[in-house]
């Protein structure tokens, strides 16, 4: 029983490992795909407001 647990513990470890690695990767950033969804917010935003202003 005690070897299961120190299994368990080295694979939650090499698993939590490779997480922390994954994230920590650096990844290339796309120049087109980065704007779009700024874009979309913005474009999203400026129609509330404006219909904000004519609802009033």
């Amino acid at each position: 029983m005690h070897k299961v647990n120190g299994e368990a513990a080295v694979v939650l470890l090499v698993v939590v490992g490779l997480v922390i690695r994954q994230q920590l990767r650096t990844r290339p950033v796309r120049r087109i795909g980065s704007l779009i969804a700024p874009a979309v917010l913005g474009l999203l935003g400026v129609a509330g407001i404006a219909l904000l202003i004519v609802s009033e």
